[in-house]
């Protein structure tokens, strides 16, 4: 008896060990997981990539309104508001807007909240404060440098929106901060004020605005190209994207890189370079003939959130010029591209054309005029019958022999032999 207990002690001792031991390596896993979720490999170099500490005083957002900074009582270069980043008649864009008799609406640098100032210079950066016309003409600024002030009042966006901006900047190939852009983008008059971006010129239930510049003609270069993260950070106004978080505890810089249509990398610099990953892997007009010419089996017609910017201009020239076949499905309207080898092609007489052309039926019968006129000529469509149900007599039989079985297995320790 005693060495029966023995020996199950020993056994338990030996179980709780190889337990501990499964534990700890369940320890040193999930270890090894929040560090790859941590760091991710660059696809180039090999190299991890983690979120560096931002270097920048002020991370957090900020907005380039400037009725955030001060309210003013004149504009003397720009009438329209918000002003700094638009170009119309009576500003270039670029230049900072003047205001005249302003009062500051918020400490800034030594000076207080209510502070007035005669002048003050705002671009889409900086802010130049001037007491009085005198200090003006001398340039003798009592404030001159960044306005990107943490403000605890400013409404704390999602990664989810900074997401959708970041991805049509990637997709847009310019900044929508050009004073030459003229694109129509749909953020509403909060978030405009805070870009420092005017309204597009129209907008659905609103009045023509025929101050602004943005009628959807713009003419800048919509070439994709690599960002760094600072282009990113100012073209979504944070200081530092690498520092935002939102209130649920998630960085954007995971959400951005996460995102399958973004690409990140790390350059040779050190910096994180950001690009537009479309689904398919085209670049031009030659490149995209080239690949439908491979592919005999058709490819559907790609859009610009496909390819690339230009792309749906490409295939109209290919379509006009001949080189492909393009068929509309009726039902789902989606357009199929073929090849078209003209080498393969041969030269049918003019005489099979128009026997085909006389033969060719005028007037498509839909289906219940087919019908008519077949009961016309004495010709009935009968109706298939369904087939009757098996009755569930076999089911039956089957659960009974489930059953029977079942009922076996419980009793058999009754039919087995003692030992």
């Amino acid at each position: 008896m005693d060495t029966h207990w023995k020996a199950e002690q020993s056994s338990f001792l030996q179980k709780q060990i190889e337990r501990q031991k499964k534990n700890a390596l369940f320890v040193i896993l999930f270890v090894v997981c929040c560090l790859n979720d941590a760091l991710f490999l660059d696809r180039a170099s090999g190299k991890a990539i983690e979120p560096r500490r931002s270097k920048v005083e002020f991370p957090g957002p900020y907005t380039r309104d400037p009725a955030a900074l001060f309210s003013f009582f004149e504009i003397t270069d720009y009438k329209i508001f918000p002003a700094p980043m638009n170009k119309s008649n009576y500003h270039d864009g670029r230049q900072p807007v003047r205001y005249k008799k302003v009062s500051l609406t918020r400490k800034v640098g030594d000076h207080n909240e209510k502070t007035k100032f005669d002048i003050a210079l705002v671009d889409w950066l900086n802010g130049q404060l001037y007491r009085t016309e005198n200090d003006y003409r001398n340039q003798m600024a009592a404030f001159n440098k960044s306005y990107r002030i943490p403000d605890t009042k400013q409404k704390a966006w999602s990664n989810e929106s900074y997401l959708r901006e970041v991805i049509e900047f990637l997709r847009r190939g310019h900044s929508l901060l050009d004073p030459e852009c003229r694109c129509v983008h749909t953020y509403d008059e909060k978030r405009a004020k805070e870009l420092g971006i005017s309204l597009p010129r129209f907008r659905m239930g609103d009045a023509e605005d025929k101050e602004s510049f943005r009628d959807g003609k713009c003419t800048l270069s919509r070439v994709r190209k690599e960002c760094t993260s600072q282009e990113i950070s100012n073209e979504i106004c944070v200081g530092d994207l690498h520092s935002i978080v939102d209130p649920e505890g998630r960085a954007l810089f995971d959400t951005l890189r996460n995102n399958k249509f973004i690409s990140c990398e790390l350059s040779e610099s050190g910096e994180y370079v950001w690009s537009y990953k479309a689904m398919l892997e085209l670049s031009n007009r030659q490149n995209l003939l080239e690949v439908i010419l491979n592919t005999p089996c058709g490819m559907k017609e790609p859009s610009e959130n496909d390819a690339y910017n230009g792309v749906e201009g490409d295939v109209k020239s290919l379509k006009e010029s001949h080189e492909i076949y393009a068929i509309q499905n009726a039902e789902s309207r989606n357009t199929l591209l073929f090849p078209r080898h003209k080498h393969l092609e041969i030269q049918v007489d003019d005489d099979i054309k128009k026997l085909w052309e006389e033969n060719e039926p005028r007037n498509q019968l839909t289906q219940e005029e087919q019908e008519h006129q077949l009961k016309q000529e004495g010709l009935i469509p009968t109706k298939q019958e369904k087939a009757q149900k098996l009755t569930g007599v076999k089911r039956k039989a089957t659960v009974t022999r489930r059953k029977s079985a079942k009922k076996m297995h419980q009793h058999a320790h009754l039919l087995l032999p003692k030992s």
